[in-house]
């Protein structure tokens, strides 16, 4: 291993140590640094520094100083507007005694200090794995008391507007190893390991957004504190020690979120939310929102677990709008009647119990679907059968008066032309009269009467049909219907036009027919017979 990288491995495992011993020589102490550090950066700004300390700095006690931190740091004494040193990888002796001459005279200087920590991981890490963000924290103090910040300070800092990438923080000086899909919290000896919880693939963001926007669609919140967070984004498992107060303040955020996620409503100030209510038809139970300073007991910390179980439950994307709900009165019935300042603390206590009780619930809810379902197809498929038959029972009915009326043309024609025959000569008159009569009455009421009536009984059939099928589609998949329908009364629809035409094109040839036997029979009865 190179002198370079013995001294990368180094500062990644005692980030801290060379700032805390230069602060020694500087007369400050650890606490001043773990006060100042940020998320990005560590800075530190005194106007009245005292002149003797830093005149009293040699080149040994700098250098180990510029070897950790490189070119991520700026540091540098001012006197007036004269920047008269400055701890850079070129600083010499020379330079230091120029600083000496300068400075002896005045009582203080300008102390400016800046630690770009981005730039103090690329240079220990170099080019960093896709699909993550890195940040680093010197002090754990100062890690926890960034936890301590909202929700929406925490998702803007550490995701922004991007959420593909897993945030991973690196805290070295502190025993925790803490990993999700989106976020992991790691420190300790094994922290050159942190590579391994880099995802190797791209996170599934459809997920996370797809349960964002169901939410905000469904559950009201006051203002738009999260943009894109989701408890998903703050799920960790993993070591820490019991009372770990970094560990505390993600299961404090985890838990804030879960509510925010379940809740019907939400209200707060523009900052954060305060208070969330779950409701039912005529009951509601309100929680406060807990601060991540407030230290969680063990067996909450348990019960969070299955709190996060059933978000996960919750949110199944075919699922959700129905489970809310379900959710909502689960929650109501197992704290209605508890104290409102023990309400939050008593959903981790009932986790278990309030999760086992909704998957029973569910089981009923969907039974009950599933059977009403079931009874919608059985009824779709008998009101086809029975749509099927009304119109083959209609053409049957054509079918039947039409043979009647055919059979009748032929008992007229014959008992007409018989009645012509009694007197001594072919009486035409009667004959005419009989076939006459015939005509009028296949025009009057099989024609018209009849083929009217089945006629309008086909448009009343079809007209509820179509109304009937609305309705079924509105409480079934319109492709189910369509798949149970099939072709069945479409073929139905088509036999009973197609006998309808032809039966009534039959009546007006049997109309024809016998006005034509009419007018011709005579005259050829009288060519015979003379």
């Amino acid at each position: 291993m190179e002198r370079s990288d013995t001294v990368n491995v180094h500062t990644l495992r005692n980030p801290s140590e060379a700032l805390v011993t230069f602060g020694k020589l500087l007369g400050i102490g650890a606490e001043t640094w773990e006060e100042q550090e940020e998320l990005e950066k560590l800075t530190y700004d005194d106007p009245d520094f005292d002149c003797t300390k830093a005149i009293n700095l040699t080149l040994d006690q700098i250098v180990p100083l510029i070897n950790t931190y490189g070119n991520a740091l700026m540091c540098h004494f001012i006197l007036g507007e004269l920047v008269v040193l400055e701890i850079t990888p070129d600083i010499n002796d020379e330079k230091l005694i120029q600083f000496r001459d300068q400075a002896h005279h005045s009582p203080t200087l300008k102390f400016e200090l800046r630690l770009d920590k981005s730039k103090l991981i690329e240079k220990l890490q170099g080019e960093l794995p896709p699909h993550c963000r890195l940040f680093l924290y010197l002090f754990p103090n100062a890690l926890e008391r960034f936890l301590y910040s909202e929700l929406k300070g925490l998702e803007q800092s550490l995701w922004g507007t991007e959420t593909k990438h897993k945030v991973i923080i690196l805290i070295p000086k502190h025993e925790i190893w803490l990993t999700g899909p989106y976020l992991a919290v790691l420190g300790g000896e094994q922290i050159e390991n942190w590579r391994n919880e880099v995802p190797r693939d791209p996170l599934d963001i459809e997920k996370v957004e797809k349960m964002y926007l169901t939410c905000r669609e469904n559950l009201k919140w006051q203002e738009s504190w999260l943009q894109l967070l989701t408890p998903l984004h703050i799920k960790v498992e993993g070591k820490a020690l019991p009372k770990d107060l970094i560990a505390n303040a993600l299961h404090v955020h985890l838990v804030n979120s879960i509510i925010l996620y379940t809740a019907d409503r939400t209200v707060g100030n523009t900052d954060k939310p305060e208070f969330s209510t779950y409701a039912k038809a005529t009951q509601s139970v309100n929680l406060t929102l807990t601060n991540p300073k407030d230290q969680l007991k063990e067996e909450e910390r348990d019960g969070i677990r299955s709190l996060l179980k059933m978000l996960e439950w919750t949110y199944e994307p075919q699922w959700s709008v129905d489970r809310l709900p379900l959710v909502q009165i689960s929650v109501v019935q197992a704290l209605y009647v508890a104290d409102p300042h023990v309400r939050y603390r008593l959903l981790m206590h009932n986790a278990v119990n309030i999760f086992d009780g909704l998957i029973w619930h569910w089981k009923a809810f969907i039974e009950g679907r599933v059977d009403a379902y079931m009874s919608e197809v059985r009824a779709l498929e008998d009101y086809i059968g029975d749509t099927s038959q009304a119109f083959a029972d209609q053409t049957e009915a054509m079918i039947k008066s039409l043979s009647d009326t055919m059979l009748a043309a032929v008992g007229v024609l014959l008992g007409s032309f018989i009645a012509a025959l009694f007197q001594n000569s072919f009486n035409q008159t009667i004959f005419i009269i009989g076939m006459a009569v015939y005509a009028a009455y296949v025009f009057i009421f099989p024609l018209v009467y009849n083929m009217s009536y089945q006629w309008h009984r086909y448009k009343t059939i079809d007209k509820e049909f179509k109304a009937r099928h609305h309705r079924f589609e509105e409480r079934l998949h319109p492709d189910k219907v369509k798949e149970i329908m099939g072709t069945n009364i479409t073929e139905s629809e088509h036999s009973f036009k197609s006998w309808f035409i032809a039966t009534l094109l039959a009546y007006i040839i049997v109309i024809i027919l016998a006005i034509y036997a009419a007018i011709k029979v005579p005259v050829v009865i009288l060519h015979v017979t003379q």
